[in-house]
């Protein structure tokens, strides 16, 4: 799949310091933790910057919308480099 597009809910400390992440909406809201939208999940770069500060990804990913792994690959690869200290695999895309 060339393009994957959603949003990830990540848990972070400082979501002020970080573009990509804003609050979710009052019904989404869950204390201690905040959204990072993404858009290209094949855009390292910019998947490195948004997951940056940020402690633990809830992955979503949908087996049938990502072919061959490849955008669960992408946010893993990421999440390691960015610095995430936990990452919670979608299990239906596994």
């Amino acid at each position: 799949m060339g393009s994957a597009r959603g949003v990830s809910g990540c848990s972070s400390p400082e979501p002020a310091a970080n573009p990509h992440i804003q609050d979710a909406t009052p019904e989404l809201a869950v204390p201690g933790t905040t959204w990072v939208k993404v858009s290209d999940y094949q855009d390292k770069s910019k998947l490195v910057e948004a997951l940056k500060g940020v402690h633990t990804v809830l992955s979503f990913v949908v087996a049938h919308q990502d072919i061959g792994n490849a955008t669960q690959t992408a946010l893993i690869d990421a999440a390691i480099e960015a610095g995430v200290k936990r990452f919670a695999p979608s299990e239906w895309a596994m």
